[in-house]
């Protein structure tokens, strides 16, 4: 009996491990099927969560939930994740553009295309380092559809504010000159100032969704739900192979 920490990893594309399904009509009694490649087993077999599984197709299963290369499955998971995000901030920009709307369940949207990318390109692992970045992508694309709607009206207000100040400032040649001096003598920004000022950029943008959250909780518990569907969706599942069974011996699954 061998129990594993994982995600569904089925032999087939179509075969679930999150609940257990028939395994399909025995072709003669004591004769079960394969529910992965559907074919009949003669001698012993496995169950799988609940499914019938032969030696080749335990073994594929098996693989896939010890196998391979995790930094290889992360780094395409967080291709496939910032994919699907570059993809949802689309979505929500071009609605807000073409339609004039500012629809907040396209988050939920981008939550789903999201995790479900993470998902995929993790090859169905789970855990939570996938939600987290499920998770981190989702926000990110938020954020960006946020700072499409805020960003312009900061823009133009700051703009607003300089033309006002020049015009209260009478004859700005002179006080340029008379400021000249200053300007000259002012240290010049260094490298970690601007880094500085580049995570302090970064970390209004991020608080942007959760300040506009005070003035609509609608728009917050929408955006809750939209990070819990990619949380959810990258879950780990627990898979457990038992056998093997022989075939007539009254096995579990299979009296």
């Amino acid at each position: 009996m061998s129990e594993y920490d994982q995600p569904e990893a089925p032999a087939a594309e179509d075969l679930q491990f999150d609940h257990a399904e028939a395994a399909g009509p025995a072709a003669a009694p004591g004769s079960p099927v394969c529910a992965a490649c559907k074919q009949e087993i003669p001698d012993a077999y496995y169950e799988v969560n609940g499914h019938v599984l032969c030696e080749n197709c335990r073994e594929v299963v098996q693989a896939r939930l010890t196998g391979g290369s995790g930094m290889a499955r992360f780094i395409r998971a967080t291709v496939f994740g910032t994919a699907a995000a570059v993809a949802g901030f689309g979505i929500y920009f071009g609605v807000m553009k073409l339609a004039k709307l500012e629809i907040g369940l396209i988050s939920i949207l981008v939550g789903l295309m999201v995790g479900a990318a993470v998902r995929s390109g993790s090859q169905n692992r789970g855990g939570w380092l996938y939600q987290l970045l499920a998770v981190f992508l989702t926000y990110s694309a938020i954020v960006a559809s946020y700072t499409a709607i805020v960003a312009p009206q900061i823009i133009a207000g700051i703009k607003e504010k300089g033309a006002a100040n020049a015009a209260a400032g009478g004859q700005p040649g002179n006080a340029g000159a008379a400021n000249q001096p200053a300007a000259a003598n002012a240290p010049r920004p260094d490298l970690g100032g601007a880094l500085l000022a580049l995570v302090a950029v970064l970390g209004l943008l991020y608080a942007f969704p959760i300040i506009a959250g005070f003035h609509s909780p609608i728009g917050l518990l929408i955006i809750g739900f939209a990070l819990w569907e990619a949380w959810k969706l990258n879950r780990r599942q627990k898979v457990v192979i038992t056998g093997p069974y022989q075939v007539g011996q009254g096995a579990p699954g299979y009296a």
